[in-house]
């Protein structure tokens, strides 16, 4: 029985422990307590900041209540239920008193455990009382006091504030250091910018000096221009003055030109362009009038090599004043008054101040005076291209006394295949003197040219002898009349100028009126561009450029015209 009095000893002081943890929990309960209603409170708000971030830091006291409670109830019990088996095995070996005691302390030890694990269950609900009446003051505070509540959160949000502010502090390190790195690059490219315009600036100078042209400089690029419109603005005008110098370079030279008298200038055939371009005067009869004014064998008279006055243009008080005009100087000059009669006389004639200057003048004011402006022929003239109208007008509006003037200039024209001149621009004249003696340019055509070159290419053979034949089919298929005449030398009517690069267009026909196989009948080809003149021979078509033509069709000079007159470039 010792063995049992002892484990009853045991058992009790196992109660008195946990006596005492419960009256400890009872007096620590006094104002810390709180009713049902609030400890349902507390609950809900506790769940309610469970859900939020962070919420596992806002109650550790409570926790770690919790977790106490929860061990030295699983202690109490375990020591209990030991004494309560023990006194239960004890039991059967006593007798008498001794079993009656036993089962007393067994009676009693089962009673103190119930009362004890009821006692337990108790105080772990008062710990969790406690702790949810804690959390409810809590939230509770926080409720009543926003501020605190604020500052709760200024405090937990701090951390992440520090950092988005650091983050922002170098974000604006960053931009600024972009910025500074932009501003180094854009004051490296204003310079690099000035370097460029500067070298264009001597480049255009030069372009002026070599032209004897006025060239605007560029405007400077601001600081506020973006560089890439500045990068932009420097390249277009490069371009310019690459493309400027490129054509100074192509642009014919101002000194004698291949198939023309050694006296006339590139800048005088491009002054009578311009004004055929400006005011309808044909270029031919400009040029005409010029050889018959003042040629005299290689060299021009002194009227037109001291004064610039190419046309023989006599002086009066109306063209004081005009910018052309240097004056006026007395001269002796031939006039027939009557036929076949020659009278010498002195007159006043116009001095200009330079060859171009005279051109231009003939057209600006000469011939805008009433009886020239009025005359019917020239007007036709000036409608039809047509420098044979152009001499007779210039005649019967009194220009010259001269009965045989007009016989004169057609005869010129005939010579120098000035009549070819009527129908070009000054930009089509130079590409064809800068082309070196190809000609004009396939690009260059106008689309009804060019059928006449395409058909040609591809038009087939039309037999031994027959190269007029094959032309007039080239036309047919091409969709351009062309009249069926029985030899080539026949197509002669439709051609006007001398072969050469600065008379032929692209779908001209080229004739010889006479040549080695076919003396009287002559040889008939079209130019197609690129300096190539395409026709029937025998064996085959054959392309040859204009210098073989000239070379093998030797016999006879050849002529370029428009078939049936139809000018195809102006179409």
């Amino acid at each position: 029985m010792t063995k049992a009095h002892e484990l009853l000893d045991e058992g009790d002081r196992g109660v008195r422990s946990a006596a005492r943890l419960l009256r400890d929990e009872k007096g620590s309960r006094g104002a810390g307590s709180l009713p049902k209603s609030g400890s349902r409170r507390a609950s809900s708000l506790l769940k309610e900041e469970s859900t939020r971030p962070g919420s596992d830091q806002q109650l550790p006291e409570g926790a770690r209540i919790r977790k106490m409670g929860k061990r030295d109830a699983a202690r109490l019990s375990r020591k209990l239920r030991s004494s309560a088996a023990a006194v239960a095995a004890l039991a059967p070996e006593g007798g008498g008193e001794a079993s009656s005691s036993g089962d007393d302390a067994a009676v009693r030890a089962a009673g103190a455990s119930a009362s004890m694990l009821e006692k337990v269950r108790a105080r772990r609900a008062l710990r969790k009382g406690k702790a949810l009446s804690a959390g409810g003051r809590t939230a509770g505070a926080n409720r009543r006091n926003p501020a605190a509540s604020a500052r709760s959160a200024g405090e937990a949000k701090a951390p992440a504030a520090a950092s988005k502010k650091m983050a922002e502090k170098l974000e604006r390190e960053r931009r600024h250091a972009v910025v500074r790195a932009a501003a180094r690059r854009k004051s490296a490219a204003v310079r690099a910018v000035d370097a460029v315009q500067a070298k264009l600036s001597a480049t255009r100078a030069a372009a002026a000096a070599k032209t004897g042209a006025a060239v605007v400089a560029g405007a400077g690029t601001s600081p506020t221009v973006g560089i890439p419109l500045a990068l932009v603005v420097i390249a277009l005008a490069v371009t310019v003055a690459v493309g400027a110098v490129i054509g100074e370079a192509s642009r014919p030279k101002d000194g004698p030109l291949e198939g023309f008298p050694p006296y006339i200038t590139a800048s005088m055939v491009r002054a009578a362009l311009q004004c055929q371009e400006d005011y309808g005067h044909p270029a031919g009869c400009t040029i005409a009038q010029i050889i018959a004014e003042s040629g005299m064998g290689e060299s021009m008279s002194q009227l037109a090599t001291r004064d610039h006055n190419l046309f023989g243009m006599k002086w009066s008080v109306a063209y004081e004043g005009e910018p052309e005009v240097a004056g006026h100087a007395s001269w002796g000059t031939g006039e027939e008054y009557e036929p076949g009669n020659v009278t010498q006389v002195t007159a006043e004639f116009i001095v200009f101040k330079s060859d171009e200057a005279c051109i231009t003048f003939r057209s600006r004011v000469f011939l805008q005076g009433s009886r020239y402006a009025g005359n019917a022929l020239i007007q036709q003239a000036i409608a039809e291209h047509s420098s044979d109208r152009m001499a007779e007008g210039l005649k019967d509006a009194g220009w010259a006394t001269d009965s045989a003037y007009v016989e004169k200039l057609k005869r010129i024209m005939d010579e120098w295949g000035l009549r070819a001149l009527d129908t070009m621009t000054v930009e089509e004249w130079e590409q064809q003197i800068a082309s070196g003696g190809k000609g004009q340019d396939y690009d260059s055509a106008t689309d009804a040219q060019k059928r006449i070159a395409d058909q040609a290419r591809i038009e087939a053979f039309a037999g031994d002898g027959w190269c007029a034949k094959w032309v007039c089919n080239v036309f047919d298929h091409a969709g351009v009349a062309a009249p069926r005449l029985p030899r080539a030398s026949d197509y002669m009517k439709f051609c006007h100028a001398r072969l050469d690069a600065s008379a032929v267009k692209v779908g001209m026909i080229v004739v010889t009126p006479s040549s080695s196989t076919a003396p009287g009948i002559g040889h008939i080809g079209i130019y197609v561009g690129g300096g190539i003149i395409r026709s029937n021979e025998v064996g085959g078509v054959i392309d040859r450029t204009i210098d073989d033509w000239l070379s093998v069709y030797a016999v006879a000079p050849s002529y370029v015209g428009w078939m049936s007159g139809v000018d195809l470039s102006a179409s």
